[in-house]
């Protein structure tokens, strides 16, 4: 996968390949499977299971695994997660409202100021200070006194996401629609949201996270469609480009996030009085974001962390992967056997005895008992002097530092050619200098 040599420690090689230790792994698969149980429906008979075996974690001998993996990672009760339940829409069901998504954020910023609808509704949910908030927006333009508000305070970042917020959101604009019986209703069938997400899911009926909330929109404009009323709309907004709805429904969303619930008129009885059960999809992020951490603890006591750090100083947080997306596996290759000093250079071919000496050859022609490491190739070398003022003319004061090469795309591509000009490397990667090489080039 890496195209490292067989002797490349596994730490550095899960750093490069951005692949958790086996253990975090094993981990993240348990939870994932406790987190699955908990989201089925309360009438499965492995629901009832997990939620007895929650109740008793207190089996001393022998648990079984549904009372081992509560008690190993100490999750939400199973009645605090989401239930996911299959589609409760026939598989003819149609919405009784239509979405209007346009092809990028310039033509929707576009439509929305071509905007001449006397009222209007915006809804967003907000993720801000560690938690989730959702709010909606009714705007009067003929009489801005009688504009409305309603916000909805939905919880920790941990248990709950932006996603989720979204979504309450629209149950929030669609319940100012309801109770703005005064407004003329050809004027009010329009919900403006930024989180495009949300609309797309409303017509894609299969079960997901978030599933319950999706139910309550479709209920609701099911509600509210009538023969004599325009069909509702769900449009795309363009977020933070200054359109004044999406502004003021965002600005509405943080004050919900920051604790606020209420507004204008009561919230409706799907909010009302209750606490959203925790979201799957940020049970995991959050889980996923605890391993990452735990990486990074345990990578910080690898006695090759002082060595590697001169390559890249981010860790488990390494950029590798981006920074060499479109290189063939040969450069990649050859690049992670620099970053991970395991690379047919004599300083490591002498380490595991595949050469009788570790010192530069070239050097050593010139009675130089200097050690072939990567650093003496590619910035010590006399020998390379002509492909290295090359080197340095293109990257400048970046080619004075190892972590500073290894750091971008450009600087990688002055690096490869380097490579391929000493041809030191050449009898084991071939001409590994054309950035749009292909794999089958020799």
């Amino acid at each position: 996968m890496t195209g490292a040599m067989r002797s490349a420690p596994t730490d550095l090689l899960e750093v490069h390949a951005k692949l958790l230790p086996v253990r975090l792994l094993l981990e993240k698969i348990c939870f994932r499977s406790l987190l699955c149980t908990y989201t089925l429906p309360e009438n499965h008979l492995l629901r009832k299971l997990a939620q007895k075996a929650f109740q008793k974690q207190d089996v001393k001998k022998y648990p079984p695994p549904l009372r081992l993996l509560p008690r190993l990672f100490s999750p939400s009760s199973p009645s605090k997660i989401e239930t996911i339940t299959p589609r409760t829409q026939p598989h003819t069901y149609i919405p009784s409202f239509t979405r209007d998504i346009a092809v990028n954020k310039d033509q929707a910023a576009k439509q929305e100021r071509l905007n001449k609808r006397h009222i209007n509704i915006y809804t967003d949910g907000s993720g801000i200070d560690n938690s989730a908030g959702a709010a909606a927006v009714l705007i009067n333009k003929d009489d801005p006194s009688k504009s409305q508000v309603l916000r909805y305070y939905i919880g920790p970042l941990t248990q709950h996401n932006t996603y989720e917020a979204e979504g309450v959101g629209v149950i929030l604009g669609l319940e100012l629609l309801r109770k703005s019986r005064a407004a003329r209703q050809e004027d009010t069938n329009m919900i403006g949201l930024d989180g495009k997400s949300v609309i797309e899911a409303t017509f894609n009926l299969k079960h997901r996270p978030g599933q319950y909330i999706l139910n309550e929109i479709l209920r609701v404009t099911d509600a509210l469609s009538t023969g004599t009323t325009p069909p509702l709309v769900l449009t795309w907004i363009s977020g933070h480009v200054g359109l004044h709805g999406n502004e003021l429904a965002d600005e509405e969303a943080k004050r919900a996030a920051q604790g606020e619930t209420g507004g204008s008129c009561p919230l409706p009885s799907f909010l009302r009085g209750k606490t959203l059960p925790a979201s799957v999809s940020a049970l995991k992020q959050h889980f996923h974001t605890t391993l990452l951490h735990q990486w990074g603890e345990d990578f910080a006591q690898s006695p090759r962390l002082r060595r590697f750090t001169v390559i890249d100083g981010k860790g488990v947080r390494s950029q590798f992967l981006d920074v060499t997306a479109k290189l063939a596996r040969r450069q990649t290759s050859v690049l992670v056997q620099l970053r991970t000093g395991h690379i047919p250079l004599n300083a490591h071919l002498h380490r595991i005895t595949k050469s009788d000496t570790p010192n530069c050859p070239h050097c050593e022609t010139q009675g130089h008992h200097l050690k072939e490491t990567v650093q003496h190739f590619i910035q010590e070398c006399p020998a390379y002097q002509k492909e290295r003022y090359q080197l340095k003319k293109e990257l400048g004061r970046d080619g004075d530092s190892l972590k500073a090469i290894f750091r971008s795309t450009d600087n990688i591509k002055a690096l490869l050619r380097y490579i391929g000009q000493t041809e030191r490397l050449a009898t084991t990667f071939g001409d590994v200098s054309h950035y749009d090489m292909d794999d089958d080039t020799v």
